[in-house]
């Protein structure tokens, strides 16, 4: 049976959108993307990302049926180096919750809170050389475990 990531998708949900995207295109450097809803209930923006690839995909959604705010679910982003995310999240709109603090080997988080009230984290992954294999980088899977993935080194920014 072959393993498959626990997260295949995400939404972070946003009250403004427009504010919204500015914040994560700003904080990310890159594009968000329109993506169509076929029930027509929800405005969506996509992060950039390939579903064939190693992590998980997601988008900003604006919908009656979730809120934004601190307390849910929370999203790592993968980054070259989460103190460059952190420089810029409060000329964004952002507030730096936690700066960039050591999570060990598997690398540093800084914590921020977007535009919409929503608590986000920037990961930094370390690398490693695991026996004769290729380097990868191994991050924090979860806030309340310390399992570790592999990915490629290349995959972090979008």
């Amino acid at each position: 049976m072959t393993k498959v990531n626990a997260v295949g998708w995400f939404d972070i949900y946003v009250e403004n959108m427009g504010r919204a995207v500015s914040f994560y295109e700003t904080v990310m450097g890159g594009k968000l993307e329109e993506m169509p809803d076929p029930t027509g209930e929800t405005q969506m923006m996509s992060f950039p990302g390939d579903m064939q690839a190693y992590g998980a995909a997601g988008a900003l959604v604006k919908s009656a049926h979730g809120r934004p705010g601190p307390g849910g679910t929370q999203v790592y982003f993968s980054v070259q180096d989460c103190a460059e995310q952190e420089s810029i999240v409060a000329k964004a709109g952002g507030i730096i919750i936690r700066p960039k603090f050591s999570i060990g080997q598997f690398g540093f988080v800084t914590l921020c809170q977007d535009t919409e009230g929503n608590m986000i984290g920037f990961n930094f992954c370390t690398i490693a050389r695991i026996g004769n294999f290729q380097f990868v980088r191994l991050c924090l899977a979860a806030r309340t475990t310390a399992s570790a993935c592999a990915f490629r080194r290349n995959t972090l920014r979008f």
